[in-house]
């Protein structure tokens, strides 16, 4: 039976500098954020600063004996994969995973990573990822080049956490207002999986406020925002 509160799903909400995304996350149920890097000083919220990897499984443990928070927020997963990448190297003695005779080092990272994540996506709650965007070339079989904007994320870390999240948002500015992009196109990485939500919306306006983002958003999960597609009648005039 599929979930009906958008608080038991995953995001990977990502998008460009100071649009709004951790605060607007902090808007959801009962939240408790791990802030992997500065930037949470304003919020009025339950958090942490893992210092290291082996603070952040330690979180994790908690999570898994404690039902007291609704919703966890990883602000940011880049910082997140790189605390784990340094966990690796330096807990097999290496510089970097390049060092000759250490190649399975980029696979002990992909499983240590991996790990960590799935175990917090089965405590049966919310949780929200956050990542900065990023505009890259995309060369194709064909030997064309288009531009596509992404996550800031390191490949391998997008390779694991993507296909593990229900959603993918995308937030910027645009001329007039701040909006979600939930439903991509070629040239943005953005989408979800579900069948009954959603419907018939690509984007939705964050508002003038961290609260009417949230608002705004629950709305299009519940498919209360009118579908904006308009019909466009073409009159034809006809004559002899």
């Amino acid at each position: 039976i599929p979930l009906t509160k958008l608080s038991d799903y995953s995001i990977l909400l990502y998008g460009e500098e100071k649009v709004g995304k951790t605060t607007f996350a902090a808007q959801f149920p009962d939240s408790f954020v791990l802030f992997f890097e500065p930037g949470g000083h304003a919020l009025a919220t339950y958090s942490r600063e893992p210092r290291s990897w082996k603070d952040f499984k330690g979180y994790i443990k908690l999570l898994q004996q404690s039902k007291r928070f609704r919703t966890v927020i990883i602000d940011t997963v880049d910082i997140a994969y790189q605390m784990c990448y340094r966990f690796i190297c330096d807990r097999e003695g290496i510089a970097h995973p390049k060092e000759e005779g250490f190649a399975v080092a980029w696979t002990m990272i992909r499983d240590e990573f991996q790990e960590q994540m799935s175990t917090l996506l089965k405590l049966n709650r919310g949780v929200i990822f956050t990542s900065h965007s990023m505009e890259k070339d995309i060369k194709v079989r064909t030997g064309d080049t288009f531009s596509r904007i992404i996550p800031t994320m390191s490949r391998q870390s997008r390779m694991i956490l993507e296909p593990m999240v229900d959603m993918w948002v995308y937030c910027r500015h645009t001329k007039f207002q701040r909006e979600f992009v939930i439903r991509g196109t070629d040239h943005i990485a953005a989408g979800h999986r579900m069948e009954n939500n959603f419907l018939n919306i690509s984007k939705i306006s964050m508002g003038a406020s961290s609260s009417q983002a949230y608002k705004n958003f629950v709305a299009g999960f519940n498919n209360e925002i009118p579908n904006t597609k308009t019909k466009v009648t073409v009159k034809i005039k006809t004559g002899r």
